[in-house]
């Protein structure tokens, strides 16, 4: 017999009825996308004798519930598509607000939303509606949204009193099982640590076709980042470049970021240069179906152009807009943000691994393609916009650093960016004393070896797939469906089981059972604790608090 637990009653399950889908023309007027005012019927499938065995004969009424958590859990997942909406929603301009109403009422509701359904048998064809004039039934058409948004009704009994009920559960694919979003925290730019404008470096040159040839053979230019690996021009892009330099027609400017051995990382241009080198350098391609030659020069390499064209295109003049060292790290993140324009704009995560490149940015991709990370995680966070990284990078930020040295005004980018210099800089530092990295943020670091790092991490995800199983690092728990993985949760819990002793460990196995309901009881089903996860995680108060709460959950079972 399947059973599932809710509330802490247990019900037997007869059947499912899996992802009806959130019509356009089911919710209300402020969710829609296209035209109309909403209909309250809900399609539910046409397989009658499927759904008659399910609910009743034809015309049947049926007991209902929501359970406010879900609930709170959906309004969670579709955040993101209120503040950056995908869609062309009719209130798309206040869909932020409309976000913050729902969740508001949300709250105000019981655990427990009972509501009735009945079949809307008066419609002709085998297709089968349900109706509503339940306020219950009604919460679904104010909250959902259209295309994204999926309902699972499950027809459960009661183990105490034989009653049947169906239980519906509404939810979202939007983020592919990948992540909770988070709100993040806008960072007052008075609170930063000021910087001396003048050492802000920041020059336009030019650069010739034979120093940039000369540079790209060497090395000098990293044409070879993580990022953008996924995003390559298409022949007929290729083509149409090396015919804009046999036309002597300028290119855009380039962006790079010099260190300090004159290497430069590229921060706009990464296509253009890569085909520069591919068809001079590397002859890689032909050319093929060019705008203004025609076929004159098909399948020519560039030693097969005429002289004065080759002449042409050796002769080209570059400009580049040249990043120098020393101008203050925050300046150069907000220049990759600001001029990056190569496929989609790059996450913060691609900036930092291009800035800060070396053995910190070699053990996060080792550590993303760990066996323990992949298993716990259920290889469900992605790598294409190095997601994954930037998981891995803040749990060892906060591995590296005491959680009370995190910055009060919540720059979480900067905190994970000093968190790769710091690595970087290994194992020179000496874990005991005080050190100032950059920009005057003095840090004091647990850890001086990369090698220590790796260990604990791998530690942190077995721990926590001991404990947790299939819901690590997730809102959800035994029993419920699973949830999106949460960063934050990610984060601590790999943290701190991290960094208690074998001993300890041993102790919280043995109250597995008893820390699990505390943590479902007090935690995950807490809206405040919800709020310090999710929406306000990357606050200083909300750090400390999570911390200090779950450190003390913990300790209560470990000790």
């Amino acid at each position: 017999m399947n059973r599932i637990e809710i509330l802490e009653k247990d019900f037997e399950v007869l059947g499912i009825l899996e992802n009806i889908n959130i019509a356009d023309s089911f919710v209300m007027p402020q969710n829609k996308i296209g035209d109309g005012s909403g209909e309250a019927k809900l399609y539910v499938g046409q397989d009658v004798e499927k759904l008659e065995d399910f609910f009743g004969e034809r015309g049947f009424e049926s007991s209902c519930f929501l359970l406010k958590e879900d609930l709170i859990q959906y309004l969670d997942q579709i955040r993101i598509e209120h503040v950056k909406p995908t869609q062309a929603y009719r209130e798309k301009d206040r869909f932020e607000i409309l976000w913050d109403d729902k969740y508001a009422k949300v709250l105000q509701l019981n655990e427990i939303i009972d509501f009735k359904i009945k079949d809307q048998n008066n419609l002709q064809g085998p297709r089968v509606y349900i109706n509503s004039n339940s306020e219950g039934y009604k919460l679904i058409r104010e909250i959902s949204l259209p295309v994204i948004s999926h309902l699972e009704i499950i027809k459960v009994k009661s183990i105490d009193n034989n009653e049947i009920k169906y239980y519906f559960y509404l939810f979202s694919d939007y983020v592919d099982d990948i992540l909770e979003e988070e709100e993040e925290t806008i960072v007052d730019d008075a609170e930063f640590e000021p910087f001396n404008p003048d050492l802000i470096s920041i020059d336009t040159k030019k650069i010739t076709m034979d120093t940039l040839l000369r540079r790209l053979k060497q090395g000098t230019i990293n044409l070879n980042p993580d990022f953008q690996r996924n995003y390559v021009w298409t022949m007929d892009k290729k083509c149409q470049l090396i015919e804009s330099l046999m036309l002597k027609i300028p290119l855009p400017m380039f962006y790079v970021s010099a260190d300090e051995k004159g290497n430069y990382t590229v921060v706009d241009g990464l296509q253009r240069l890569s085909t520069i080198r591919d068809y001079i350098i590397d002859k890689k391609f032909k050319l093929q179906k060019l705008e203004f030659w025609g076929d004159l020069f098909n399948n020519f390499t560039f030693e097969d152009l005429p002289t004065y064209i080759e002449n042409r295109v050796l002769e080209t003049e570059f400009s580049f807009t040249v990043i120098n060292p020393g101008t203050p790290e925050i300046v150069k993140r907000n220049i990759f943000k600001r001029v990056n324009r190569g496929g989609a704009p790059l996450t913060d995560q691609e900036i930092r691994n291009a800035l800060y490149s070396g053995p910190s940015t070699e053990l996060l991709k080792e550590l993303a393609s760990m066996d323990e990370f992949l298993k716990v995680t259920n290889s469900s966070i992605k790598a294409n916009r190095m997601l994954d990284r930037e998981f891995i990078l803040r749990l060892l930020s906060f591995m590296l650093r005491d959680y009370v040295l995190y910055p009060k005004n919540g720059n979480m980018d900067g905190f994970l960016s000093d968190t790769l210099k710091i690595i970087n800089s290994m194992p020179e530092i000496n874990s005991k004393e005080v050190m100032k990295i950059s920009e005057n943020i003095i840090l004091e670091v647990k850890e001086n070896k990369i090698e220590s790092l790796k260990n604990k991490f791998a530690l942190g995800m077995k721990r926590s797939s001991n404990i947790f199983g299939e819901h690590a690092f997730r809102k959800s728990y035994s029993g419920k469906r699973k949830t999106p993985i949460n960063k934050t949760l990610f984060e601590v819990w790999g943290v701190l089981f991290s960094e208690i002793s074998e001993a300890r460990f041993e102790n919280l196995k043995s109250n597995k059972r008893e820390f699990l309901n505390d943590y479902k009881a007090n935690f995950l089903k807490d809206y405040k604790f919800d709020e310090i996860i999710s929406r306000n995680a990357l606050k200083h108060s909300s750090v400390i608090e999570r911390y200090t709460k779950m450190s003390d959950l913990l300790n209560k079972y470990s000790i």
